[in-house]
Order: C-alpha cells, then sequence, then structure tokens
C-alpha cells in the first residue's frame, strides 16, 4: 500500500509541475515515478497487480512523451529562427486509447473531408452582386454646403 500512496504523490507533483511549465522538473519527477513502478513490478507476484501496474506504466510512460514534446517545442521557440536543427526524437509510444485510436481517427476525418467540406475553413466567397450606388441627398440649398 505504501507504494500505491508515494506514487500517486509523486505523480501529482509531476502533473502540478507541468501544469505550472516547469516541464524539466516534471519529467525528473516522471522518471522517478516510473523507476518506482518498474521497481515495484519486480517485487509483486500477483498477476492481477502486476497487469495493474504494466497498464498505469504504459500510461505514465505516454504521458511523459506529451510532456516531453511540449518542452522539446518550447525549446525551439527560445532558438532563434532559421536555426533550429532537427534533433533526434524518441519515437512517440503508441496512443494510450489503443492501436487502431489514431487511424480511426484520420479515416473519419478523410472520408468527411471526402466531398471537399472543412467545417474550420470559410466557404470561397460567391461572386458578389453589383451594389447600389449610394443615393445622394438633395441640397438643402440654404446654409448646406
Amino acid at each position: 500500500m505504501e507504494a500505491i500512496a508515494t506514487v500517486a504523490d509523486q505523480v501529482k507533483i509531476c502533473r502540478e509541475y507541468a501544469l505550472l511549465g516547469n516541464y524539466d522538473a516534471s519529467l525528473v519527477y516522471f522518471d522517478g515515478v516510473l523507476a518506482q513502478i518498474q521497481h515495484t513490478l519486480r517485487t509483486r507476484h500477483d498477476p492481477h497487480a502486476h497487469a495493474q501496474w504494466v497498464r498505469a506504466k504504459e500510461e505514465l510512460a505516454a504521458e511523459m512523451q506529451l510532456v516531453k514534446d511540449i518542452a522539446y517545442e518550447l525549446r525551439g521557440f527560445r532558438e532563434a529562427p532559421g536555426t533550429r536543427r532537427e534533433r533526434e526524437r524518441e519515437p512517440a509510444p503508441r496512443s494510450a486509447l489503443g492501436d487502431g485510436y489514431d487511424q480511426d481517427m484520420r479515416s473519419a476525418a478523410a472520408s468527411a473531408l471526402g466531398d471537399g467540406y472543412d467545417p474550420d475553413v470559410w466557404p470561397a466567397s460567391s461572386t458578389h452582386a453589383p451594389r447600389r450606388p449610394f443615393a445622394r441627398r438633395a441640397s438643402s440649398g440654404a446654409g448646406g454646403r
């Protein structure tokens, strides 16, 4: 039970640092949490508990990858334009929602755009009907311009 409480506290700290924009500190805590989970996995012999810890580790690794991606993009904003070199990046882990989730989303987007309709893009403007010229006011002649 102590391991669960410690991991829960450290995960809260990871997420809090990430929310506050301190991504490097968040990544340090994520590393610590994942190491502690790995240690717990070596000591657990219950198959059900082992499966739950493995799932938690995978979900936290995916969350850590998101924080890494944010930190990577943020570092890119700090560099001068045109000097950014493509760094070696770790491949993103598979979606925690399932292997086919990303592909399902892409195919749904492609089928929605199959007819060329995109709700985020305004349609091309139609040809404008000729506008009526403004009616000129008749001058009153007295004191008006």
